[in-house]
């Protein structure tokens, strides 16, 4: 009797799974291509701490990052600083855990002769 029932599941289950298996055509929805990471998000999400590498930025070229403590920012996400020498310059970076589990860059609020840049266009003005 069980043997008799075993082959009748069999029958039903194994061609529903092997129909959505086979198919080969996706709604274009579904087939995305993933985003490409940028190396120095990788260095931010995975890097122990203190540890130190050249990495090659397209915004800031090739750069010796140092990496620091991951902390909770006082606006509830996981943060972690970056040190960063380009050349004779050294500043820090800010990397914020966005949703999704990606890593992105905090806007730069000190350039390398430590004057403070504002984020916006030069033509925009305090009220």
């Amino acid at each position: 009797m069980y043997r008799g029932l075993l082959l009748l599941l069999l029958f039903f289950v194994l061609p529903a799974c092997s129909s959505h298996s086979s198919d080969p055509s996706l709604p274009e929805e579904q087939v995305q291509a993933p985003e490409p990471v940028r190396p120095l998000a990788q260095f931010a999400a995975t890097a122990k701490v203190n540890a130190s590498d050249v990495v090659k930025d397209e915004k800031y070229g090739e750069i010796t990052v140092i990496a620091g403590n991951f902390y909770f920012s006082a606006a509830g996400e996981w943060c972690r600083m970056l040190l960063v020498t380009q050349g004779t310059c050294s500043f820090e970076l800010v990397f914020r855990r966005a949703e999704g589990g990606s890593w992105e860059e905090v806007p730069l609020l000190h350039g390398c002769d430590d004057s403070l840049v504002i984020p916006g266009s030069p033509e925009q003005t305090l009220p």
